[in-house]
């Protein structure tokens, strides 16, 4: 096998073996309480100035989850980042012994 040949099949196992095990989460952001638009028209009565409040609350709950899930996928994101990296330098100092001709890579 000529070692163009080694380089490529080196690197798709690279991608098959590190992208298969990587899969990320969808983190829903939230939208602002349509409310507020009721809220700005006039006067509200009580019920409705309640019932705002209690979405007003929801919503910094959503906004709170939302940001500890970009948050995780952005740690997901770096480990697998680093995965790759290591599994490349594995890569590479295996491509070099075999390269090399070493008897035991």
């Amino acid at each position: 096998m000529g070692r163009s040949v080694m380089i490529a099949v080196a690197a798709v196992s690279l991608t098959m073996a590190t992208g298969a095990s990587y899969a990320t989460s969808y983190c829903s952001e939230p939208s602002p309480p349509s409310c507020l638009s009721y809220l700005a028209i006039g006067e509200p009565d009580e019920f409705t100035f309640s019932m705002c409040r209690s979405s007003m609350v929801s919503y910094q709950r959503d906004v709170s989850e939302f940001q500890r899930c970009v948050k995780s996928e952005a740690d997901d994101a770096r480990r697998h980042a680093d995965d790759v990296v290591e599994e490349y330098n594995r890569t590479v100092k295996k491509f070099n012994c075999v390269a090399r001709r070493e008897v035991i890579c």
